[in-house]
Parts: C-alpha cells; sequence; structure tokens
C-alpha cells in the first residue's frame, strides 16, 4: 500500500509548480518515512541502534516534520491566491473605495452570521446603518486580510509566516536529491542496476553511463533551480508580510502596491 504525505497542489500557477516540485524533491525521504511495516516489525525496529536513519525516532521525526512541511505548502499557495483573490474582487467590485468595502462587508457578515451586538440591529429587526470607525473597524478589507498574514488567530503557514533559512536542511535535500538515488546507492555497494528511458518510438532501452552521467547532471541543475526559486518565494513572502504589517490602511494605493506583489510570488519561476 503506498501512502502520500505530500498532497499535490490543484493549481497551474507558477507558485504551484514550484512547491509541487519541491515536494516532488523530498519524494526519497518521504519514502523512507512513511510506515509499511507489521506491528511486530515495528516493536522489534525499537532495538536498531539509536543513530540507525530507519530507528522509528528518527522516522517518527521526519515523519513530523514532512507533516508540516505538507501543511505549510498548502497554507502558502492557499493564502498567496486567496488574498490576490480578495484584493481583485476590491478593485474590479469596489472600485477601490475602502469606505464602501467596509460597509458593504459588515452588512453581509451580520445577515450571513449574526451579530451579538444589540445596537446593530433596530426595533423591526433590521440592520442598522453604520458607516463610522469603531463600527467598521473589524469589516475593514485590511482586517479581512489578515487571516492571509497569520493575524487572525490562525495557525499553521501562512504569507511570509516562515523563512527561507527556515526550510534550508530541505533546501538543501532538494537540491541533491539526486546523491540519494536507487542507483547512486546500489552502485555504492557494488552492484550496477541498469537505467532505461524511452528512444523516439517510445520503447524503453537501457542507458549508457554516458547517458547516466548526462541525465543525473540534468537532473542536478533542475534540482538546484527548484531550490533557489523555491528560496527566491520564500524571502519574497517574508518581504511581502513586512509591507503588509507597515502599509498605511486607509490609502487605496498600498494595497494595489500590495497586489502588485502578490501576483509576482505567484508568477516566481519555476523553470
Amino acid at each position: 500500500m503506498r501512502y502520500f504525505l505530500f498532497e499535490k497542489i490543484q493549481s497551474e500557477d507558477n507558485l504551484a509548480l514550484l512547491l509541487n516540485a519541491y515536494a516532488e524533491g523530498l519524494s526519497m525521504m518521504e519514502s523512507l518515512s512513511m510506515p509499511r511495516e507489521s506491528m511486530r516489525e515495528y516493536k522489534r525496529s525499537w532495538e536498531l541502534e539509536i543513530g540507525d536513519a530507519l530507528h522509528p525516532a528518527s522516522r517518527i521525526e521526519r515523519y513530523y516534520e514532512l507533516s508540516i512541511l505538507s501543511n505549510s505548502l498548502q497554507g502558502v499557495h492557499r493564502s498567496v491566491t486567496g488574498a490576490i483573490a480578495l484584493l481583485t474582487t476590491f478593485f474590479s467590485e469596489f472600485e477601490a473605495d475602502l469606505q464602501h468595502y467596509a460597509i458593504t462587508n459588515r452588512t453581509r457578515v451580520i445577515e450571513e452570521y449574526g451579530s451579538d451586538d444589540p445596537t446593530d440591529w433596530d426595533d423591526n429587526d433590521n440592520i442598522v446603518f453604520k458607516d463610522d470607525a469603531e463600527s467598521l473597524k473589524s469589516y475593514t478589507l485590511y482586517s479581512d486580510l489578515a487571516q492571509y498574514f497569520g493575524q487572525s488567530g490562525t495557525h499553521g503557514e501562512d504569507i511570509g509566516s516562515s523563512a527561507a533559512e527556515d526550510f534550508a536542511h530541505l533546501t538543501l535535500m532538494v537540491a541533491r536529491q539526486t546523491d540519494f538515488s536507487i542507483a547512486k546507492f546500489f552502485r555504492s555497494q557494488g552492484n550496477d542496476v541498469p537505467l532505461y528511458r524511452a528512444n523516439e518510438e517510445g520503447e524503453m532501452q537501457p542507458m549508457t553511463l554516458a547517458d547516466e552521467v548526462e541525465s543525473e547532471l540534468n537532473a542536478d541543475l533542475i534540482n538546484a533551480h527548484v531550490a533557489q526559486y523555491f528560496e527566491e518565494a520564500m524571502t519574497l513572502g517574508v518581504s511581502i508580510r513586512q509591507y503588509f504589517e507597515l502599509m498605511p490602511q486607509d490609502e487605496p494605493k498600498a494595497y494595489l502596491d500590495l497586489l502588485t506583489q502578490l501576483r509576482q510570488m505567484l508568477a516566481v519561476r519555476c523553470d
């Protein structure tokens, strides 16, 4: 039975492609972390030397870390696309009018979820119109965007909540994933395992040593690019988060700048 820790991000934007490629680069680590043994084998495996990579303690730690990473990759993409969607709606439907957005949003939220504030209702149970800053502070565009930047009591990964260095050891594994290939492992044990690839007719043919070397060099280049672009995306996320925390909340131009930065992150290089 095959278990998958990493759930593929179902989107075709560059950020999704990059994050999926990053997860794929850790497939070997994922494979070594997944539980496949019987309960009897699991109990006996605790008798291994504590430093062994296959020791349950090591595998449990890797499994937990990869679970967090899986949630993080999903969270980053969800937050970026969610913030972009909200800002796009703001400019297309509300024509960059922050007051109009907050007033309309307040009415919508109260209609859908109600309100415990008795001043929000008149004697006929109709919603009372309010346009003062105090009444609207929880319904502003900035307040709605806060959920994507970890400022509304949410948990998990948001835009810029983790920096590139927080993923550094995993990124290094992505960049060097060919070092852990099955073929290299068996060659290090003195066993040659033939590799195959499809020819122009679609037939599988064994690769020569020169073909293998060329394939590994190409893979190394791709892996290095994935690692580099991932770090760039995470660094940009931190920068966007810092901008959000310091931006003037009452200036539409600031939100346009925020949208531009988020679209840059969504269009990060992934090739």
